[in-house]
């Protein structure tokens, strides 16, 4: 029996699963003797037409799911992502009223941090000035312990009002703080992505060797020791890197087309969003920026800033990758008391009202003096 096989005439390996599993079985029948092995090979042929249709129905299937035709979703987001079918449709030509190009000349910075400001909320700024924009000066700094060693800028970003008395007195606050850049866009929270594109062309022009820029909101407290020492214990991707609170979940992806945050089909036709990081505060490096405004005008504008700029230019497009920082507040994260901010050593915080802004950020400043005495009571607010 053993003399009757002929291997040769089996193809070789990789041919056909059939004639792969003929060998196979031929292998388990030369270890038997006599009539057991002639009983298995017969076996075997009376089976070999059912192996045959199994095998014939498993390619059929592999075969129609590869050539399936493609969901209405999958199909617009091939349009979407498919940027050499694009034409221009967002310009980032709009001046610089206040171009502010001496901030990054004298020495130039390793964080800038940008700050989109209504042009109204000079009363803001000015907390914010003395708060953690405190340290934007070229000297060491320390808060709970930690040293700033390093050259940090922070730059307010506005838009225009309309309103002569209010244009005027942005430009004497310029003149006094020269940490403003002024853009010739209206002033509304529809038009953030537009700023922030024109404050990344503007990094291009005068900030370009900055290694960290952080954009945070101007309700939002930042601990910028607790970033940078979170920062420098990570290292950069090559096609950029960004750290923050990262959605990631299925709960932060759907499409709003109503309210706030509702976009039509024209400006985003998925109805998903892709991962990105939480705009109330997130960093990038600075090899993203130029990449972000170049790929910015092929794509329909999105007035959802931080989807746009973190989940589908630099994410998406560029393949940025994207890092979790700790002690980033969530949307429904409750506010907690200054003390507990700098005993937990948060990193930031948004909704935070100028007067909490300010007790926070004399807990994280003095934090034995502010929060260890008056009988071990903590400050409220």
């Amino acid at each position: 029996m053993e003399r009757d096989i002929n291997f040769n005439a089996i193809p070789a390996k990789g041919v056909h699963t059939e004639y792969r599993f003929k060998k196979a079985v031929f292998l388990i029948c030369l270890n038997l003797k006599g009539h057991n092995a002639y009983g298995c090979v017969k076996r075997y042929l009376r089976i070999l037409p059912l192996v045959t249709i199994l095998i014939c129905f498993v390619i059929l299937v592999f075969i129609s799911k590869s050539f399936r035709s493609p969901s209405e979703e999958e199909l617009n987001r091939r349009q979407y992502f498919n940027t050499s079918s694009h034409k221009i449709k967002v310009t980032i030509n709009s001046t610089f009223l206040i171009p502010n190009e001496y901030l990054c000349r004298i020495n130039n910075p390793y964080l800038l941090i940008i700050v989109p400001s209504r042009i109204q909320n000079s009363h803001v700024r000015e907390v914010i000035r003395a708060t953690y924009a405190s340290i934007s000066r070229d000297r060491v700094s320390e808060v709970l312990g930690q040293k700033v060693d390093v050259v940090v800028r922070t730059l307010f970003l506005i838009g225009t009002s309309g309103n002569q008395t209010i244009e005027r007195n942005i430009l004497y606050e310029y003149m006094k703080y020269k940490d403003i850049l002024q853009i010739d866009i209206q002033d509304t929270y529809y038009n953030l992505t537009a700023k922030l594109l024109h404050a990344f062309k503007w990094i291009n022009l005068y900030c370009k060797h900055v290694t960290y820029i952080l954009k945070a909101d101007d309700d939002v407290l930042v601990n910028v020791s607790n970033l940078l020492a979170q920062l420098k214990s990570h290292n950069p991707s090559e096609n950029g890197s960004i750290y923050g609170k990262i959605f990631d979940t299925s709960e932060h992806f759907n499409v709003f087309r109503e309210g706030r945050w509702g976009v039509s089909h024209e400006e985003y036709p998925m109805n998903h969003y892709p991962r990105y990081a939480q705009g109330t505060s997130y960093t990038l490096t600075q090899n993203l920026v130029q990449k972000i405004v170049h790929s910015a005008q092929n794509f329909p504008y999105l007035h959802i800033e931080d989807v746009f700029i973190t989940g589908i230019l630099a994410g998406t497009i560029h393949g940025a990758e994207f890092i979790k920082l700790n002690g980033t507040s969530d949307w429904g994260d409750a506010i907690p008391n200054p003390c507990k901010f700098a005993e937990n050593n948060r990193l930031a915080q948004h909704r935070m009202t100028p007067h909490l802004m300010s007790q926070t950020w004399q807990a994280l400043m003095s934090y034995t003096i502010t929060c260890k005495t008056y009988r071990g009571r903590t400050m409220k607010h």
